[in-house]
């Protein structure tokens, strides 16, 4: 009884979660509000600046090296039967017999030592290096978390489009599916007082048939759309967001002339910054290799207290703690290592030349790239010009194929050739916006430069 009664309640609470869950209030969002919240919660930034953060670490942690290493210790040794050495019997009695020994023990039973070091390093051309080059390290994470910026505000502007070019589509079906409908009412109500055909009815039925199944395919389409969006933006898929732009206000918003006389800034580019960062690691990494040849120097301070006692008394002050005292320099040369630091500098040359190589590479690379991206925004401009002008055409002849067909002067052939006609325009036309909005994020995508 209990168990079923634990069952019910379960029940009973996901019921109450999940109500909650879908009457969850909605939260509208601009283009540029979305924009800015995936920039605070995206995944891909999130670990971006985990990044960064790293090497910031790794800059600290290369910096402690050259500072004061700072050591302490303490011991305490009880020895339970002290070392025994053998000497000559004459050291203690003269009249004892030639090479006769004796047994003896030399120290206390109880010891202990406390002590302290210093260690600071005086000249190092690795550690020099190894400094620039966790620098140089800090920089390539806070580029790649540039990019990763630029690309997620580009990702939630196509997500942000593909819902709203989604939302214009099923408009479009839904308005025509209502006109479709008041068209079928007419025409059957023709068909029952003997003016047209069976025929041409089923025609017009088809179309309603048709247009239904394409509204719901686009209501699945849009639906889809809205959660990439959410999860570009870091939304949980529970969420409920509102789109406060439309498609004018985001067309308006870009200056598709300036597009079209657009130049490529290379140095400023944010990918070939980012290569030629890599070259320069590159170049401090063969400087690293080389730094093995040059000597070490290294200075050291050490200060240490003594007590020995046969019992354990070392905590009172009036029996003596002996102090021992040094410092010094220590100077390491390199000499011979079997040729290991010759190819490990010629193994850094190449990977310098390597690296030298691909930045050359990324520039013809992205030369060619702005090129073509800039073409395929001039040529998906003039189609979204065009698509507008056909679908406008298109509507005006479904239009009045409608108005003929009702009228009994136009064919069921002609209404269902026009409408597939104006369908295919309509289609066209988001086809060829979606790709205009993607080319131009493309080329905008390429033309993105490096923040100092």
């Amino acid at each position: 009884m209990k168990s079923r009664f634990f069952v019910v309640l379960c029940f009973a609470f996901g019921l109450v979660r999940g109500y909650a869950q879908e009457k969850a209030e909605p939260v509208s969002f601009s283009l540029e509000s979305a924009q800015a919240y995936a920039l605070e919660n995206s995944y891909e930034i999130t670990d971006a600046q985990y990044n960064v953060s790293a090497a910031k670490a790794r800059v600290g942690e290369t910096r402690a090296m050259g500072l004061p290493q700072i050591s302490a210790d303490v011991s305490y040794q009880n020895f339970l039967n002290l070392a025994t050495s053998l000497l000559p019997a004459q050291i203690f009695d003269k009249d004892a017999e030639p090479g006769k020994m004796i047994a003896v023990q030399f120290g206390t039973s109880q010891n202990a030592t406390a002590g302290l070091q210093v260690n600071q390093l005086v000249f190092n051309g690795s550690y020099i290096v190894a400094l620039r080059s966790s620098a140089a390290y800090t920089q390539m994470s806070e580029l790649s978390l540039q990019k990763t910026k630029s690309q997620v505000k580009a990702s939630v502007r196509q997500a942000y489009v593909a819902v709203l070019v989604s939302d214009a589509s099923i408009h479009v079906l839904d308005s025509m599916l209502i006109t479709t409908q008041s068209s079928l009412k007419h025409i059957e109500a023709m068909y029952k007082a003997g003016f047209i055909e069976e025929t041409d009815a089923a025609q017009v039925r088809l179309l309603v048939s048709s247009l239904t199944t394409q509204l719901n395919s686009a209501k699945l389409q849009a639906d889809i759309a809205r959660k990439m969006l959410q999860y570009q933006m870091g939304i949980p898929s529970t969420g409920n967001i509102v789109l406060t732009d439309n498609l004018s206000k985001v067309l308006n918003s870009i200056d598709k002339t300036a597009y079209l006389q657009v130049s490529m800034e290379l140095e400023g580019n944010i990918d070939y910054k980012t290569i030629k960062n890599a070259e320069h690691v590159s170049e401090l990494l063969l400087l690293l290799e080389k730094s093995a040849y040059l000597p070490t120097l290294s200075a050291y301070f050490s200060q240490s207290y003594n007590a020995n006692r046969n019992e354990f008394s070392f905590f009172d002050k009036s029996e003596p703690w002996y102090q021992t005292s040094v410092w010094g320099l220590k100077l390491t040369i390199p000499i011979f290592s079997g040729g290991e630091r010759y190819y490990k500098v010629k193994r850094a040359k190449i990977e310098l030349e390597q690296a030298r190589n691909q930045a050359a590479k990324m520039a013809d690379a992205l030369t060619l790239e702005f090129t073509n991206a800039r073409n395929t925004y001039n040529t998906a401009y003039q189609n979204y010009l065009n698509s507008i002008e056909d679908k406008k055409i298109a509507r005006t002849i479904y239009e009045r194929s409608v108005v003929k067909f009702e009228k009994g002067v136009g064919t069921s052939t002609d209404l269902l050739q026009n409408h597939n006609q104006y369908l295919q325009k309509e289609t066209a036309y988001f086809g060829s916006l979606q790709m205009f909005l993607s080319s131009q994020s493309e080329l905008e995508r390429i033309l993105t430069k490096a923040e100092n």
